[in-house]
């Protein structure tokens, strides 16, 4: 049946899947603003960087009894696409309401600044 390990596999495959849809929202804002594909990759690439260093100091602080840290960094980006490591642990739902967030926000940035660009 589908049930124990495969729910777990199944699962975790269809928030991969949404995972991918973040990190695309996230890219198409991106270079909905940007003009290079460079600047884009870069860019990408160093706003994750940078979520993990936050990531890695609200971890630390819940370590030493902050009791927001630990919420704050569950609604990041980087804990928002590592969503589909949940499936099979007693994990929170913030990851997962900050992917909708971060897709949501993602796709409405890039529809606004596409909307007001002059592409003929």
């Amino acid at each position: 049946g589908f049930s124990g390990p495969w729910l777990v596999l199944f699962g975790s495959a269809a928030l991969s899947l949404l995972t991918d849809l973040g990190v695309l929202a996230v890219g198409f804002m991106l270079s909905s603003i940007l003009r290079s594909t460079a600047a884009v990759v870069i860019s990408g690439m160093m706003i994750l960087g940078l979520d993990w260093a936050l990531r890695a100091g609200l971890t630390g602080l819940s370590f030493l009894g902050v009791e927001w840290a630990q919420g704050v960094g569950q609604l990041m980006l980087g804990s928002a696409l590592s969503v589909w490591s949940i499936p099979g642990t007693d994990g929170s739902y913030l990851p997962g309401l900050a992917l909708a967030l971060w897709i949501s926000a993602g796709l409405l940035i890039a529809r606004l600044r596409l909307s007001r660009a002059d592409i003929p």
